[in-house]
């Protein structure tokens, strides 16, 4: 859409992942909604998921779900991206936030800190917030790249506000000026026996001087997080910073404190802008950002060996401010023509939207010549479907912003009328061609293999299509990588709801994005990857005739076995697209069911067919897969049909007894619900995994904890 202007207005969504909270996110996104109309554009705010918020940050009611942005910005990094668009996301957190727990300080499991680095790589581009440290360390984790065929840029995205409607400086006497302070001391929340309150002992020396007011939130959780402050003045509106602007610049003087964390990696909070914007004398702590920008007009601080210390040293800087007076309102207007020049809000939100206005040039370039130069057959085998199942699957079809060549609908005889009728009243305008077949899939495929395009997708029941799905599979495909796979999200309703929404985020990738490695392709886990997540070139299966001689004996697995022969013959791994452009919808709670469960479930009777004749295959020429026949052959006498993990790796009700925490030594399975350490120990667990390369001894083993399982009713 264009603006009167003639130039396009983008609908950009602006993510806050914590419905229903107001916090610093939220503070932002409010402070970038008129921006944005200002520059003819238009802002909505909306979950992770795309469901849309009030100006509250809570769930309007009706819910509103959306998946047609131009731009998503993403206002925190435990997001990947999940809508369509184009997607950038900050970079402002300390890099100790993106390696540890910022509550635990302890490092991350493996699987959760790889979900943090394919969030970071998932999207579009990342924003800095001017720290060389942390954009370095992002880099990396994206190994440099710039998907999408966008061109690199180095684009800014502070913690900053836009410029007030008012922009003087304090003009208070320094006889009546007081250090304006506001925060939250949250380790006053922590239960641990082991707390360290940052500023414990600090605050109540500042007070006392009769120098300070403090200003921030009054409690939490039923906790007074300012009880002793004599001058705690209470909570300032929540609206959009101006009255911390406004009560500051009365004061005079602020107070600027970073954590650790953020001095470690030269990064600062709102308050310093905030401060800057309001033309007060500014007072901190040794931040690198602050040196490096504002050296030569913000007084500077020592931290002492203890807190009194520290206060000692801010109450002589605050002492040295009024003693020259005229030097720090000076001072406090380098500060504030500074950051209008460099760091006000609306300068960067026009940058970032001049630069998404290319790129979404850019991405359009691309959608046209990707249906024009590559052309895609989807097979969709009907043949268990309803058709209401069937309008689904069209519906996805028909929203790509790269729609299919063709659609190979295969049904059976019995079918022919009802699905002849249903495509009749179909409006999409897809192309599909009819297709009666009994056959396997397999074999349905190597039959009219030279029928198809250059590339093949699948459809899997339920699977729900973002809009840019088929061009983000696209997008990764290349002479190098063949075949492309991209991780499913599995959305749980009651998920939908949680206050931590990448809470959902994490347990709906099931704790990270599936990477096909050598592993899982020589466990034969087709459950565990989603076949409407391929894309493959039709010629990576022509070319292999080892591939073509056993193909048509699998339905369910097919897909799967192409990847595997294709990996055989080449050494080459499916590559992961890791943007999550495929949904998975259920009602269930989370735990009871999953795509993984759910595909395994209905079709066990396929699912072991094909995975016998897998076995019977390669378990003579590959070591891997013949030590695990034992456990194969015990999962499926017990009707096992989870995860598709072989029972040496899982038995789900041990698992349940532990408090739903699972790790195994390929990490297939890791949950965080629980961080203590004891309760992720089975006994079970790790003989299976010691007795991992003797199959007699697993069987036996298997055998007699089903039996004390049954006879305890675990």
């Amino acid at each position: 859409m264009k603006s009167k202007q003639g130039k396009r207005r983008l609908r950009v969504g602006l993510v806050h992942n914590w419905p229903g909270a107001r916090n610093s996110e939220l503070d932002i996104i409010l402070r970038i909604i008129p921006i944005l109309q200002n520059l003819g554009h238009v802002g909505v705010i909306i979950d992770p998921m795309g469901q849309e918020l009030d100006v509250n940050g809570d769930r309007i009611v009706p819910e509103k779900a959306f998946d047609s942005f131009d731009l998503v910005l993403n206002l925190h990094y435990l997001n990947p991206k999940l809508l369509s668009g184009l997607s950038y996301t900050v970079n402002w957190n300390p890099l100790t936030y993106i390696t540890d727990n910022p509550i635990t300080k302890q490092p991350l499991p493996i699987k959760q800190f790889n979900f943090v680095a394919d969030a970071f790589r998932s999207h579009d581009r990342v924003l800095s917030a001017g720290s060389d440290v942390v954009d370095n360390y992002v880099n990396a984790l994206r190994n440099g790249m710039q998907p999408n065929g966008l061109a690199a840029s180095k684009l800014s995205f502070h913690t900053t506000i836009a410029t007030p409607e008012n922009v003087d400086i304090t003009n208070v006497s320094h006889q009546k000026a007081k250090v304006f302070y506001i925060g939250v001391n949250w380790e006053k929340l922590s239960q641990s026996k082991e707390k360290v309150v940052r500023h414990d002992g600090l605050f109540e020396t500042l007070d006392a001087s009769g120098e300070f007011v403090f200003y921030g939130l009054r409690e939490q959780y039923g906790i007074s997080l300012w009880e002793g402050i004599k001058n705690y003045k209470g909570e300032l509106p929540f609206d959009g910073g101006k009255s911390i602007v406004d009560v500051s610049r009365q004061c005079g003087i602020t107070l600027v404190l970073s954590s650790e964390q953020h001095r470690e990696s030269g990064l600062v909070s709102t308050r310093v802008f905030q401060a800057c914007a309001a033309g007060t004398v500014i007072i901190s702590d040794k931040n690198p950002f602050l040196e490096k920008h504002f050296s030569d007009c913000v007084y500077f601080f020592e931290y002492g060996a203890t807190p009194q210390d520290t206060a000692a040293n801010i109450l002589a800087v605050v002492n040295e401010v009024k003693s020259n007076w005229d030097q720090a309102i000076a001072n406090a207007k380098v500060c504030q023509q500074r950051f209008l020049q460099k760091f006000a809000l609306e300068k960067e939100i026009n940058e970032i939207c001049t630069q998404a206005l290319n790129d979404f040039d850019v991405k359009q370039s691309l959608i046209a010549d990707f249906e024009t130069s590559t052309t895609v057959s989807v097979i969709v085998d009907a043949r268990k479907m309803s058709l209401d199942e069937l309008s689904f699957a069209y519906e996805q079809f028909a929203r790509q912003s790269v729609r299919p060549s063709e659609i190979v609908l295969i049904y059976g005889i019995k079918q022919r009328e009802s699905v002849s009728q249903w495509l009749a009243r179909q409006k999409q305008g897809l192309q599909t061609r009819l297709m009666v077949s009994d056959s396997k899939l397999g074999a349905f495929i190597k039959e009219h293999l030279d029928t198809f395009h250059s590339h093949l997708m699948f459809y899997v029941v339920n699977s729900k299509w973002a809009k840019d799905h088929i061009y983000n599979l696209m997008l990764c495909s290349s002479q190098d990588s063949p075949i492309i796979y991209a991780p499913t999200f599995v959305e749980y309703e009651s998920l939908l709801s949680a206050h931590e929404t990448s809470e959902f985020c994490i347990k709906g990738l099931d704790g990270g994005m599936s990477r096909i490695d050598e592993n899982v392709l020589q466990r034969f886990g087709i459950t565990s990857f989603n076949n409407a997540n391929f894309l493959i070139k039709t010629q990576c299966i022509v070319a292999n005739d080892e591939l073509l001689k056993i193909m048509q004996y699998f339905s369910l697995g097919v897909v799967f076995i192409i990847a595997y022969e294709h990996w055989r013959k080449t050494s080459i791994l499916p590559k992961l697209s890791h943007a999550v452009s495929s949904k998975w919808c259920t009602k269930e709670e989370y735990g009871d069911l999953t795509f993984n469960q759910y595909s395994a479930a209905k079709v066990p009777s396929d699912l072991y067919r094909d995975r016998n004749f897998f076995s019977a295959i390669y378990s003579e020429v590959n070591p891997f897969v013949s030590e695990r026949t034992a456990a194969w052959e015990l999962q499926q006498q017990q009707q096992l049909a989870r995860h598709d993990v072989s029972s040496e790796y899982e038995i789900d009700a041990m698992r349940a007894s532990l408090g739903g925490v699972s790790s195994d030594v390929s990490g297939l399975t890791e949950k965080f619900d629980s961080g203590d350490f004891s309760r992720q120990f089975s006994l079970f667990v790790y003989l299976k995994h010691l007795l991992r390369n003797r199959p007699l001894a697993l069987n036996v083993i298997s055998k007699l904890h089903g039996l004390l399982a049954k006879a305890l009713k675990i």
